[in-house]
């Protein structure tokens, strides 16, 4: 009965899981700067792939007024960045991918973690382990 328990707990906590990896890699950096040298920073970007009419990447730009990105092709990329005061850029953007050598991930690293069967086998096997264990206590006492 409590293995059935865990099991179903189990499927509600997964709906709400998020997993996280993290890779590093090459990234394409652009800054911007008003005209007196200040950050255009945390102002709406769009980021268009060559050829495309719906933004690939929207967001904003960081406390250094950057956006970063990865670019999966190489070509004419576009970037509008806007701020709600008027301030903005329409720029192309023309990008390569790296070479041959340079391509992959710098280095990455990211949480092993065990399949969520072996999760409830292991949860299970806990279960049944702590009540063998108040068996034998209980057992014992009788006797």
């Amino acid at each position: 009965m409590a293995l059935l328990c865990a099991a179903l707990c189990a499927q509600q906590a997964a709906a709400h899981e998020v997993k996280l990896e993290t890779r590093q890699q090459p990234a394409t950096v652009v800054s911007l700067s008003y005209a007196d040298g200040e950050p255009f920073a945390f102002e709406a970007y769009e980021l268009y792939l060559p050829g495309k009419e719906t933004p690939e990447q929207v967001g904003r730009s960081n406390a250094a007024g950057q956006v970063i990105f990865l670019p999966g092709q190489h070509g004419e990329w576009r970037l509008k960045a806007f701020s709600a005061d008027g301030h903005g850029v329409d720029q192309r953007l023309k990008l390569s991918l790296p070479s041959a050598g340079d391509a992959g991930p710098v280095g990455a690293a990211s949480a092993a973690e065990p399949p969520r069967a072996l999760l409830l086998l292991a949860g299970g096997g806990v279960l049944f382990g702590l009540f063998g264990i108040a068996q034998l206590f209980i057992r014992r006492k009788n006797k």
